[in-house]
């Protein structure tokens, strides 16, 4: 399945509806909502994943293309690409 809203070059093998939980793994690369916002969404290769990222939530850490080190709670996954 593709989605232009992430750009023709992407195939998106998930995509989060409702409260859905996206399934990701380590070595996905995924589309991250960062403060809720689709106007701040960023794409990110998830290097680990953990039970209490931050605040007791489930979450990840990762690397940008830019090469920058992010992390993020699970619930902000929109897309797995």
């Amino acid at each position: 399945m593709s989605d232009t809203r992430f750009g023709p070059e992407f195939k998106v093998s998930f995509i989060k509806t409702g409260n859905t939980a996206v399934p990701f793994k380590v070595g996905d690369r995924i589309i991250q909502w960062c403060f809720g916002e689709e106007k701040a969404k960023r794409m990110v290769l998830v290097t680990s994943k953990h039970e209490d990222v931050k605040n007791g939530r489930s979450g990840f850490d990762g690397t940008t293309a830019e090469g920058y080190t992010v992390w993020g709670y699970d619930s902000e996954v929109k897309a797995v690409l």
